[in-house]
């Protein structure tokens, strides 16, 4: 399941309440930044979701605009969840 995440996420994927969730959370939000840069909006979206709901936290990301253009933005989501792992 980890490994489809990287690939691909869906509608599914956004229960930050299941035991899975729970035991894998730091690989799966680390999983979810990165799949903010992807060229499927569905999934930029869904990444978004996750991450916000898991964490509280927004840092300006808009899932609508190429992520390309929000490096900066992703970067920020980066360090948050590196300081939250130490």
């Amino acid at each position: 399941w980890l490994e489809k995440l990287t690939h691909y996420v869906d509608r599914a994927d956004t229960d930050i309440e299941s035991d899975f969730f729970n035991d894998h959370r730091h690989e799966i939000l680390n999983i979810m930044v990165e799949q903010l840069d992807s060229r499927k909006l569905e999934t930029r979206q869904l990444a978004q979701e996750i991450l916000q709901k898991a964490t509280g936290q927004y840092f300006g990301f808009d899932s609508g605009r190429y992520a390309g253009q929000q490096e900066e933005k992703i970067q920020r989501w980066r360090e948050y969840l590196k300081s939250i792992e130490e």
